[in-house]
Formats: C-alpha cells, sequence, structure tokens
C-alpha cells in the first residue's frame, strides 16, 4: 500500500487475498506499540526501520501499532517483512522529515488490510503539527486497530478532545461488531482526567469509556510501567498504550527499554 492520505469521508478499499476463515479457540496473541522518533533521533535513516523489522520477525506480533514513521523508514519496513505475512497503511500527519519524506504513524497486520482510514483529530491550541488516528480493517476476524499520536502535554485541552474523538471511533466501531485495538502515544499519563474515556468504567481512577489497557491490571488502579527513558514508576512516564475492546482477555504487557528511541516497545499478550 502506497504511502498517501487518505479522506475521513470514508474507507478507501484495497484488494486483498482472502483465505476462508475457520472457528478457533481463544488464542493467545502478541502485540507491539512503539513510537520510533524517526525524523527526531534519526532524520528518517532506515536503521532504526531496520532494528523494529528484527524485533518483529522475532516475535511476531499480530498487530504493530508505530508513531513517528518518515516514508523511507515505512517503505524499509514494508521490504523487510513482504515475505513475513503482513499487510500494512500509513497515514501522515502533514509534516515531513529531514531527509524530505512524509511522516506519521503506521499499522502493520499479520493479516490482510481490507479498509483504512487516517482520520484528522481536533485541533484548538498546537498549530505546528496536525494530528490523526490511521485506522484498518482487517480481512479476518471482524477486527479493527488503529494507530494515533496525539498532541503534546502543554495542550491539555486539545489533547482532551483528541482523546474524545478515539473513544467515540472505539465505540462506533465496536457497536457494528467488530473487535478494537488502539495504540499510540498519547502524551498523557494514566491517572490523568483527560484519558478517562478510553478505560472502562470498573478502573480506578473510574473510567467513562468502554476499553481495557494492557498495562494495567484489568479493572485494577491505573497504572503501567514508563514508556520513555526519562520516566519513573507506577505510571510516571506511561505515555504509550494499547487499548483492546471487551472481547479481548488476559491482558499483559512489557514495557522495553531499547536504544533507537527514546520511548519504549510496548509488548502487550492478549487471548480472543
Amino acid at each position: 500500500m502506497k504511502w498517501g492520505s487518505v479522506s475521513a469521508a470514508g474507507l478507501l478499499a484495497v484488494a486483498v487475498m482472502m483465505a476462508p476463515t475457520t472457528a478457533e479457540a481463544a488464542t493467545e496473541r502478541i502485540y507491539l506499540q512503539f513510537n520510533m522518533a524517526g525524523n527526531a533521533q534519526h532524520g528518517g535513516g532506515t536503521g532504526v526501520a531496520d532494528a523494529v523489522a528484527n524485533s518483529i520477525e522475532d516475535r511476531k506480533p499480530s498487530v504493530v501499532t508505530l508513531n513517528e514513521v518518515c516514508g523511507s523508514q515505512y517503505a524499509r519496513l514494508k521490504q523487510r517483512l513482504a515475505d513475513d505475512g503482513y499487510d500494512s497503511a500509513a497515514g501522515p500527519t502533514g509534516p515531513t522529515c529531514k531527509n524530505g519524506t512524509k511522516y506519521g504513524n503506521a499499522i502493520f497486520v499479520h493479516n490482510s488490510v481490507r479498509e483504512y482510514a487516517n482520520y484528522p483529530l481536533p485541533k484548538i491550541e498546537d498549530k505546528s503539527e496536525p494530528r490523526r488516528m490511521l485506522c484498518v480493517k482487517a480481512t479476518e476476524h471482524k477486527s479493527i486497530a488503529c494507530a494515533t499520536h496525539l498532541s503534546k502535554g502543554m495542550y491539555k485541552k486539545e489533547r482532551a478532545l483528541q482523546i474524545e474523538f478515539a473513544a467515540r471511533k472505539a465505540a462506533e466501531f465496536e457497536a457494528a461488531g467488530h473487535r478494537v485495538i488502539i495504540g499510540g502515544d498519547f502524551n498523557t499519563e494514566p491517572r490523568a482526567d483527560i484519558i478517562d474515556p478510553m478505560y472502562a468504567s470498573c478502573y480506578s481512577p473510574k473510567g467513562s469509556g468502554r476499553l481495557y489497557e494492557a498495562d494495567s491490571q484489568r479493572c485494577g488502579h491505573r497504572t503501567g510501567e514508563a514508556t520513555t527513558d526519562h520516566g519513573g514508576t507506577g505510571g510516571e512516564g506511561k505515555i504509550d498504550y494499547l487499548f483492546f475492546s471487551s472481547g479481548y482477555s488476559k491482558l499483559s504487557a512489557d514495557a522495553v527499554p531499547v536504544g533507537v528511541s527514546d520511548h519504549h516497545l510496548l509488548w502487550a499478550k492478549a487471548s480472543r
């Protein structure tokens, strides 16, 4: 799939080969969220893409959500993963990387992508960078996966609107019968009130949404390991998330520091 913007007015269909589906018992699968810092730390260079590809080839996650990806890095990942059963989509957000390629989010799924959309997120404060949420619908298992990167910490009001949008889309997808995964850099720690719409009401603090986050006990305290190099414990420094709808169970996660980004690899497990 080519790197290009997609209108939020509708989903674009892409040709795929569809394998027959069969009934399955609940199976544990692996998922990955990662902010690559592809421009800030690498200027579009593909070394970081090779490092991510190595991790994906090693653990074979079902869904990979990526932020701060340059077009050159997306192309390298597609090339590396072409023979590993992955399909993908990319969603530019507006800026360009230092090497002139487009910049934004990307998703890789161990499946075939049938439709995708690159939704614009609300902007009321930060004029420097548009924000978007990229979503793909897989051909099998009636699932939708999204990747997003929200506005920076100082823009709390704007980020709150973006979170409300993401939570609303997740609810719409689930109401239509889809399992939903949303991964991304939310630039918000788990106990902040503005992220309430992402969490189910059974959590503490109480959420106002219907999703479950992989790196805290289901319906327990909203917490998780730090996902940045400058974070602490107990939720401090956790700004990267993998949220799952109610069709997933046995959630767990591990944030793994790496040398290629100031963010950590957020590995999750979930059964469905």
